[in-house]
């Protein structure tokens, strides 16, 4: 039998994307002689630790610190950031909580960017005492961090498809391009909220939000990059917003959240939470808005009377906000 046969009828062996993870931060620990090697995800405010390598296990895999305290934050305005004395460093860095945490004193680390300009995370090496990065150490670890975004690209690329397979063919409750409730949705919800307060008292309020800057995006970079904005400002909806509160995009760029037993005059605090995420976003998807204009306004039914009144009420109300980048 031929070779080329007997290998063909040979199972190859899956490797999963864990697997390429693990590997690359063994190998960045083993090649470089580092005490740490580390993978982060940004969403929104935070920084969570995908996988780590670290000889004194300071340093736990799914751990999530708020953004602000680390390093990271200040690569994505900087780009990739070498530090090999933080004592001797500005103040900023000093101050790091993570580091002090992680008790590192040297640091090396850069952006990991996906395709469509979005920064995922960071690749990063780290050491408990001062050390000297060469140009070893950085170009191992850009060479490193593009082949984890290919293997990163190619994983969400899997997971959008099963995705579509999954919906298609069903009656859809959630828009397929942002994962939040559709319009026929959340009307529903806002009428089933309206007759529970109706016939056992309570409160809820209604948030409408349109964000202005999407047409002009398509003009300017095309439908993917405007598909990318909504999608960024679904997922500031979403991860900002209560398990009970039902986010929803009515149609275009205009978005509603539903906020049971709560008042107008508390949706500020909400939408303070939002506007964090999204100044975090457009430092991640740099290539796409720095300066995001939108109009929103607000009703409650002490506002008004039905729930069709209070959308009405929440249209009128609508003002324009410009949320500057950092």
């Amino acid at each position: 039998m031929p070779v080329s046969a007997t290998v063909s009828n040979l199972s190859r062996p899956t490797i999963h994307l864990t697997d390429v993870i693990e590997g690359i931060l063994c190998l960045l620990a083993q090649t470089l002689d580092v005490r740490l090697s580390m993978l982060t995800r940004i969403e929104g405010t935070t920084l969570t630790v995908v996988a780590v390598c670290d000889t004194l296990d300071l340093a736990q895999a799914g751990t999530v610190y708020p953004l602000e305290d680390t390093f990271c934050v200040h690569m994505l305005s900087e780009g990739e950031l070498c530090i090999g004395d933080i004592m001797r460093e500005k103040p900023a860095f000093r101050a790091c909580l993570y580091a002090d945490e992680l008790e590192m004193q040297a640091f090396l680390g850069v952006p990991i960017a996906l395709d469509d300009g979005e920064i995922y995370g960071t690749l990063c090496i780290a050491e408990s005492d001062t050390r000297t990065w060469t140009n070893e150490h950085r170009s191992t670890l850009r060479l490193l961090a593009r082949l984890l975004s290919h293997e990163l690209i190619l994983d969400r690329t899997a997971r959008q498809a099963e995705r579509k397979r999954q919906f298609s063919g069903s009656i859809q409750s959630t828009d397929e391009l942002t994962g939040l409730a559709t319009s026929h949705l959340f009307l529903k919800q806002l009428r089933a909220e309206a007759y529970r307060c109706i016939r056992y008292g309570g409160r809820y309020s209604v948030a409408i939000i349109e964000l202005q800057d999407y047409q002009d995006l398509i003009s300017a970079r095309g439908s993917a990059a405007g598909t990318q904005l909504l999608q960024g400002f679904a997922n500031a909806l979403m991860l900002n917003s209560r398990v009970v509160d039902c986010c929803a995009r009515l149609e275009g760029a205009r978005f509603a959240v539903l906020f049971p037993e709560t008042l107008a005059e508390n949706v500020p605090a909400w939408l303070a939470r939002v506007e964090a995420g999204l100044r975090t976003w457009t430092l991640v998807h740099p290539s796409l808005v720095s300066d995001l204009t939108y109009i929103i306004g607000t009703a409650d039914n002490e506002d008004a009377g039905d729930d069709r009144a209070v959308l009405k009420l929440a249209s009128e109300r609508m003002s324009a906000r410009t949320l500057c980048a950092v």
